[in-house]
């Protein structure tokens, strides 16, 4: 079953050549907070509301993980009655692996609605020393808890929701609530491109036809910065996608599957006229820029990657890529090479059985660096704002 489940994933795997660091970098410098199985933006406010109310009912931490569990499989429950996309357990219900709460734990805590910075496993684990803290503070004359701004688990600021939720909700945010979530990004991280499309965005810019966030019309309207930085990223997706797609054309011809050889030779000569239509933008492309932006991002990028990356772009720079370029002895060597290299004996050019499970499409996508997970979250935010 996994084996199947893992053949649907491959046409978004992104690692097979080791260059997920880097496109992590990027994606969490311009959409921080977000991860891939992400969907929809009130889910910012679905997990801290079944949190807050099982605080108020003082749950413990022996507790609190089946609680929340049996909490989060009744909302999808609700949730699926929806004609609306973006229900996360919409087939597997209260027996999915990992639930909504756990997906954006990560957002949750970047954006400073959960306000501990702590795992959810460590929020869990401590829950009863926050319930005896709040049983001993003491009161304003006013009746309010005093010291609370360094003692509560979640932002106070939150909206409360109504008084129907959660046996009636849905996804569409009301226009507090895109404001909160507005909010809160441009006060957490104010210099991103998520900040930048939350604050000057429109409903209508993030259509779903935009594949990249480098495809987004107002692009001239970034800060330099940030315009610099979306060069630099589109760069290296556009660049290593031709290194995705040769990995998948010697897959195709080690398995002997000459549909999917045609498929990717045609590919491979799409590519190349797009690297030619470019050529002057890759010439001019400096590493020397694009490394110290990739470092500053706080991820590690391991020599191998670098290395490779290097040695692929350099290759590229040199040759323009004709389409007959696939059968030189280089690039081949350079993609076999850092693919066993990464999975040893759990290569596809080693392991018979996992060249059979090979679903004839692993990474072949250049890389978003999130952006389609973003742009269903700004679309949710900016639709919520734009409303009377």
């Amino acid at each position: 079953m996994l084996d199947v489940v893992d053949l649907f994933r491959e046409q978004d795997t992104r690692d097979e050549l080791g260059i997920a660091p880097i496109r992590d970098a990027f994606a969490d410098r311009f959409f921080p907070g977000t991860i891939v199985p992400q969907t929809r933006a009130r889910y910012y406010l679905f997990v801290p509301w079944m949190y807050r109310d099982l605080e108020r009912k003082r749950v413990g931490s022996n507790e609190v993980a089946r609680v929340a569990r049996k909490r989060e499989g009744e909302l999808i429950e609700i949730l699926k009655r929806l004609p609306d996309t973006g229900v996360i357990g919409r087939q597997s219900g209260g027996e999915i692996r990992r639930l909504p709460s756990n997906t954006y734990w990560p957002g949750l805590v970047r954006w400073g609605i959960f306000r501990l910075g702590v795992s959810q496993d460590e929020y869990h684990a401590d829950l009863d020393r926050i319930h005896e803290r709040r049983g001993t503070r003491q009161l304003t004359d006013d009746g309010e808890p005093l010291g609370s701004h360094g003692m509560e688990s979640w932002d106070s600021d939150i909206p409360l929701p109504a008084v129907s939720y959660p046996t009636e909700t849905d996804f569409a945010l009301s226009k507090a609530e895109a404001r909160y979530l507005q909010g809160r990004i441009e006060r957490a991280v104010p210099r991103s491109m998520l900040a930048w499309l939350v604050t000057n965005g429109r409903s209508d810019d993030l259509i779903d036809e935009l594949d990249y966030v480098w495809d987004f019309a107002r692009l001239a309207e970034l800060p330099e910065d940030l315009r610099r930085e979306v060069d630099q990223a589109r760069c290296f997706s556009e660049v290593l996608n031709g290194a995705a797609l040769l990995y998948n054309l010697l897959l195709a011809r080690e398995a002997r599957r000459e549909e999917q050889v045609e498929t990717y030779v045609s590919a491979l000569a799409e590519w190349s006229g797009m690297i030619q239509s470019r050529r002057n933008v890759f010439v001019a492309w400096s590493l020397d820029d694009f490394w110290p932006l990739v470092d500053g991002s706080g991820h590690r990028i391991p020599t191998p990657a670098r290395t490779f990356v290097s040695q692929w772009v350099a290759w590229v720079r040199s040759t323009g890529w004709a389409p007959a370029a696939a059968e030189s002895a280089v690039p081949v060597a350079l993609v076999r090479d850092r693919e066993m290299s990464i999975k040893k004996l759990q290569s596809r050019f080693r392991n018979p059985r996992l060249l059979e499970l090979w679903g004839g499409a692993a990474g072949t996508r250049a890389l978003d660096f999130r952006w389609r997970i973003a742009r269903g979250i700004l679309s949710d935010i900016l639709a919520g704002l734009e409303r009377n």
